[in-house]
């Protein structure tokens, strides 16, 4: 059923009780300029700020902090804005109630005459919908407890029900007065973060949908039976029969490892392909629905209107069965503009890094914009009466300082790595709520605005390199994604020199630029190609190469390892020796060197084989670190062999760009900052600083974030 709707110009006077007058924007695009992708409306660019109020949760106290963080967003000449429309439906049951939709627009045009919008829509999956109560039971997911969930995302009734749903909503907006308005439609699934909502906790999902769509997945794939009993190594099973493979007992909620029986980091092959398929299965399926809806976005609107999805969670994901394994695919459509996610929840408050999900310097290369959602739980945040289900959010800032330091921590980030943000008051409590923090925003602001108008590319001297196909064949649902995703992540970005963080693809296709170190955090499936395109760049660079755990292992064992980095490795037991790192539990398989050329850098405790060794492998140096999760102190090192330059060396979270520095940290006391040769820094706090000869001294509060500009001299890079 399509809304009887009357086509009106794009460009219209804005509505709402405050809005006439207000031209809005005909064309909103993405455009990358030198290696910057950037936000342009209607020819102009603009820093993509946002402020989204979650106009999902009810009440009073709810429009009070609408308004007031409205207005201070508009003082500081914040104009976007965003919002999630849940929107229910008619009397009919099936349309949706675009009137309540506009309603909620309003709110925001009162206080902000000025207002633009990215849409969050919830498409296909509104349970007070007629067509919902009446779904079969078969298109909800079901789990190996029994128990449902919501629909299937495998499903093609949904798959049908979100067509028409975001041709609806996109349609009505485009034929009203707030086409002029709405810069960004970003529709999802559920919570609209595209991933399966369960299954972290019940596992893959079983429901008949599922089935159904596996079968017609592994058909395309493997075409006959015999291909399919080859792979999976089973007699048994055909393209009619095969299932979505159920877990064992024990296995969700994931868990971390309890000692004992060593943890499998892989899957065992050919015997437990099914869970590699079903892994890759439903990440397919998910980004065949953001390429739908991007496609209908470009189509409804003239391509004048930008679409936006949360996606591609390669580090904070854990397991593989999470939906978001297709990144590079969905990075390749000409119809997705931006991709977003909340920024990490492993390491947030004053001290952390406050890191991205997504290897988000490869969205750059390919000319998206990446969003972070910053929903930090801030100190100013009225939690009276806070719904219990909020009391997961256990954490905040302790006070406005915090506040201050770690989200200009975050606005560091999104300088430096080329993306954007939305300030987001989840519980609509005025999570923003305090001048100072909007004073901040138009500072930080106005510093964007000048990379806009000079952009340069990001260019690290690390490269945290990860392997979307490898994270497919990783069986350990909650330790491997631990220790070689977020932590190694994490003492990455501390460990004082610019770190920038890829896709592998893109470092084989020749997309990353040279850097000092890489550093592959889970390459564990390389086929020869991939192997021969990296040695060759890393010879030509000269570059340093630091492996994690058991490059190239899955398919061809240690021979594979040694085949990446050519450090010949054997099987043994035992934890490491030396400085305290790694997993806490016994892994399987776990590597020793066993390489006479190589230089022995750390042994296991037990036994004493070497465990990290560098190896002088054609022009690159290879260091292979056969444990999980070497720390700051450890990549340092490290780095600064690699020819990296260590601005602190303290464990302060540095962010830089060559033009900007950036450092947070957890700590009080003044800090050396080294700088490279012939580079001066001006602080842009205004706060004093003590330079010397080749450094400067800089004082620190705890949990504060200082920025410095960096002006090379006439000697300098």
């Amino acid at each position: 059923m399509t809304l009887p709707l009357v086509c009106i110009p794009a460009l219209m006077l804005a509505a709402g009780p405050e809005g006439a007058g207000f031209g809005g924007v005909r064309t909103a695009t993405v455009e990358s300029v030198g290696g910057v992708p950037r936000l342009v409306l209607d020819g102009r660019p603009t820093p993509p700020l946002i402020f989204f109020h979650n106009t999902d949760v009810p009440g009073d106290a709810s429009d009070r902090h609408l308004a007031a963080q409205v207005a201070l967003a508009r003082d500081a000449g914040v104009h976007l804005y965003s919002l999630p429309l849940r929107c229910p439906r008619l009397a009919d049951g099936v349309s949706p109630n675009v009137a309540y939709a506009d309603s909620l627009l309003d709110r925001f045009i009162t206080v902000d005459p000025e207002a633009l919008f990215m849409l969050r829509l919830y498409v296909g999956c509104d349970q007070t919908s007629t067509w919902w109560r009446e779904l079969a039971a078969t298109e909800l997911e079901r789990y190996a407890d029994g128990s449902t969930g919501g629909i299937s995302i495998t499903s093609e009734e949904f798959a049908a029900r979100a067509r028409r749903d975001l041709i609806e909503l996109v349609d009505h907006f485009e034929a009203s007065p707030y086409a002029g308005r709405v810069i960004a439609y970003s529709p999802g699934h559920a919570d609209t973060e595209m991933f399966p909502i369960n299954y972290r906790e019940k596992g893959p999902d079983l429901s008949q949908a599922a089935q159904r769509a596996f079968r017609r997945w592994l058909r395309a794939r493997y075409r006959a039976d015999a291909a399919l009993r080859r792979a999976w190594g089973r007699d048994d099973v055909s393209l009619d029969t095969a299932e979505v493979p159920v877990p064992p007992p024990g296995r969700f909620p994931m868990h971390m490892g309890a000692g004992g029986t060593p943890l499998a980091a892989f899957y065992a092959l050919p015997g437990e392909q099914d869970w590699v398929d079903y892994s890759d299965f439903i990440s397919e399926v998910t980004a065949d629905r953001i390429l739908e809806w991007a496609r209908i976005i470009k189509e409804r609107t003239g391509r004048r209107r930008l679409s936006c999805f949360f996606y591609g969670y390669t580090f904070d994901l854990p397991g593989s069965l999470g939906g978001h394994g297709n990144l590079a695919r969905v990075l390749s459509s000409p119809d997705v503009d931006m991709v977003a996610s909340p920024y990490s929840y492993a390491d947030r408050f004053a001290g952390g890094t406050g890191n991205f999900m997504s290897p988000v310097d490869s969205v750059a290369l390919h000319g998206k914009l990446w969003m972070n959602e910053d929903d930090t739980r801030t100190s100013l945040l009225d939690l009276g009466g806070e719904p219990a289900y909020l009391a997961l959010f256990t954490e905040q800032c302790q006070s406005l300082n915090e506040d201050l330091g770690v989200l200009g921590r975050n606005l560091a980030n999104l300088h430096v790595h080329r993306a954007g943000t939305w300030w987001m008051d989840l519980i609509s409590r005025g999570a923003f709520e305090h001048p100072a923090l909007w004073k901040m925003l138009r500072a930080r602001r106005e510093d964007y605005s000048r990379l806009l108008d000079d952009p340069a590319p990001f260019r690290p001297d690390v490269a945290l390199v990860a392997d979307e196909e490898s994270k497919l064949y990783v069986k350990d649902d909650w330790d491997a994604n631990w220790w070689l995703m977020y932590h190694l992540r994490d003492e990455a970005a501390k460990c004082g020199a610019s770190v920038g963080y890829y896709l592998l693809d893109d470092l084989v296709s020749g997309l990353v630029p040279p850097c000092r170190l890489y550093v592959f955090v889970n390459a564990f499936r390389l086929d020869a190609e991939e192997v021969a395109a990296i040695g060759a760049r890393l010879d030509v660079e000269g570059a340093t190469a630091l492996w994690v755990y058991a490059p190239g292992y899955v398919g061809s064992g240690s021979g594979g390892v040694q085949a990446a980095t050519g450090i010949a490795v054997a099987e043994d037991t035992g934890t490491l020796a030396g400085e305290a790192f790694g997993s806490p539990f016994a892994v399987s398989p776990r590597l020793a060197i066993r390489d006479a050329d190589a230089a022995a850098l750390a042994t296991y405790r037990e036994g004493g084989a070497p465990s990290v060794a560098l190896k002088r492998v054609g022009g690159h140096a290879s260091i292979l670190c056969c444990d999980w999760g070497p720390p700051a102190s450890v990549l340092r090192r490290f780095a600064q062999r690699a020819g990296a330059h260590i601005y602190v060396d303290d464990g302060s979270v540095v962010l830089c760009d060559g033009r900007l520095l950036a450092i947070h940290t957890g700590t009080a006391g003044t800090k050396t900052v080294h700088l490279p040769a012939g580079v001066t820094a001006r602080p842009l706090d205004g706060h004093p600083v003590s330079p010397r000869e080749a450094d400067l001294d800089a004082p620190f509060e705890a949990g504060e974030t200082r920025w410095f500009a960096l002006t090379p001299g006439r000697d300098g890079p």
